[in-house]
């Protein structure tokens, strides 16, 4: 960053450096949240070609929601597939718990 950081130059050109080092850290950061988008996808390609619906599939959706890293990324980049697994959980879940009540 510090490399980023304007000289001692007049305003608009310490302005127009700093801008440009902004847009380079800009354009790096994008190419980085595409990378973990598409990484995202591989992971659910395979997830679902090697294990489908399983056991797996749950085990690998509870470990992205309990790392705090994968749901900040997941919260500003949302990914359809885990929505619709997470969902599936929760009503999984959620429908063995009713069933537990009603068999006591």
């Amino acid at each position: 960053m510090a490399e980023n950081a304007p000289s001692a130059v007049e305003p608009r050109e310490a302005f127009a450096q700093a801008k440009q080092g902004f847009d380079n850290c800009r354009s790096i950061l994008a190419a980085q949240e595409q990378a973990g988008e598409q990484a995202m996808e591989a992971a659910f390609d395979f997830m679902e070609n090697a294990f489908g619906n399983g056991q797996e599939m749950i085990l690998f959706v509870t470990e992205l929601t309990l790392m705090s890293e994968a749901v900040q990324f997941l919260a500003q980049h949302p990914c359809e597939r885990y929505l619709q697994y997470n969902q599936e959980l929760l009503i999984g879940t959620r429908r063995r718990e009713l069933l537990d009540e009603l068999n006591q």
